[in-house]
Formats: C-alpha cells, sequence, structure tokens
C-alpha cells in the first residue's frame, strides 16, 4: 500500500509543481483530444504528435529509444492463454464470470521463469 502511494505521489508530484506542463500528452495531442471529445470530427493523430508523445513516455522511464527484447525470450505458454482468454481472440476458452470483474480492475500481469 505505502509503494502505491509513492507512486501515485511520484506521478502527480511533477503535474502539481509544474501546473500540467509535465504532462505525457503534447499540448498538440491535448487539443486534438479536446477536440474529439467536443463531437468535432477528427484524425488519426498525426505522426509528429505520436513520436513526441512516445519520446516523452521513453524519457519518463530513463530510454533514449524503444528497447529491444533478446531473440531468446520466451514467453510461457500459461502468459499466452492469459492474453488470449483477457482480449477474446476466437479459438480461447470463455472466461469465467466470477474472475471477470476482478480482472477487469488489473492492469498488471507479473510473470517470473525460474530454471
Amino acid at each position: 500500500m505505502v509503494a502505491g502511494t509513492r507512486c501515485l505521489l511520484a506521478l502527480l508530484l511533477p503535474q502539481v509543481l509544474l501546473g500540467g506542463a509535465a504532462g505525457l500528452v503534447p499540448e498538440l495531442g491535448r487539443r486534438k483530444f479536446a477536440a474529439a471529445s467536443s463531437g468535432r470530427p477528427s484524425s488519426q493523430p498525426s505522426d509528429e504528435v505520436l513520436s513526441e508523445f512516445e519520446l516523452r513516455l521513453l524519457s519518463m522511464f530513463g530510454l533514449k529509444q524503444r528497447p529491444t527484447p533478446s531473440r531468446d525470450a520466451v514467453v510461457p505458454p500459461y502468459m499466452l492463454d492469459l492474453y488470449r482468454r483477457h482480449s477474446g481472440q476466437p479459438g480461447s476458452p470463455a472466461p469465467d464470470h466470477r474472475l471477470e470483474r476482478a480482472a477487469s480492475r488489473a492492469n498488471t500481469v507479473r510473470s517470473f521463469h525460474h530454471e
């Protein structure tokens, strides 16, 4: 609980101190989102807006470029099954409705591989 509170504080503190200037979404992107929510038609985000958003997100995580996963990386089959079930891909088993409510609130899945 304390770690979650600290993470939330770390995300909100720059917003408060810098008055929203530290947002992930560039100003141009905010204007386009505002136009879309007001009912006016808008086109797909431009490559410029997307690349600026990507750069801000990477810098937030301390990266200079997109990470490239190792070719030796192995995704465990149970993680693929979980992904397919959650995304509703055809051929995947139907989700258990008792667990669906709890899973809809989750935003992170971690897997640890031990040899």
